[in-house]
């Protein structure tokens, strides 16, 4: 189930890394990411994610950190975020969230399964003023490295069951009937 196997990565990321964790996979036209999971310790902060963020898809061709990691296939850690610049980019009914959580760092690794590209993992910190260490960072990576199969295999089962819903749908509603016929 995606959804089950996204929840976890980003709890998972919350528990050992960071304060706050998403998940962003690509859709099939292959230029949008969309937010499709979050987790975080302070709960107001998943619903800013989740509203403010995920209701605006970001484009892997970005020019900001998300869509370099996306684009170099590599992290991208900005250890030194400037409160204004986030603050004027967040719609301001969520401003009180910011000032009460300041995100102060942020780190985006790329999700790769078999050579192909599925999305960003991205986490922020706010509760320390400290950026990500290589150690940190490293543990982001492996994370990614490890559950990309898993995130590739869920997707390719949710869309297997699309499929067999259309083709049983299809078949139902056939006006003259259908068969299927072997050798």
């Amino acid at each position: 189930d995606l959804p089950v196997v996204l929840d976890t990565i980003a709890d998972l990321l919350v528990t050992h890394v960071s304060d706050a964790a998403g998940v962003y996979l690509l859709r099939d036209d292959a230029v949008t990411l969309d937010l499709m999971s979050v987790a975080s310790v302070a709960p107001m902060m998943c619903e800013l994610f989740e509203q403010a963020l995920g209701g605006r898809p970001r484009r892997a061709d970005d020019p900001g950190p998300i869509g370099r990691c996306f684009v170099t296939r590599t992290p991208v850690v900005v250890n030194e975020i400037e409160p204004a610049a986030l603050l004027a980019q967040t719609p301001e009914h969520y401003h009180g969230i910011l000032e009460r959580y300041p995100t102060h760092s942020l780190c985006y690794v790329p999700l790769m399964a078999g050579g192909d590209q599925l999305g960003v993992l991205a986490v922020t910190r706010f509760r320390t003023p400290h950026g990500f260490d290589d150690v940190e960072v490293d543990l982001v990576c492996n994370t990614a490295e490890l559950t990309a199969p898993a995130i590739a295999s869920a997707v390719m089962h949710d869309r297997l069951a699309e499929t067999t819903a259309l083709f049983e749908t299809a078949f139902a509603h056939a006006p003259i009937g259908m068969a299927i016929h072997s050798r």
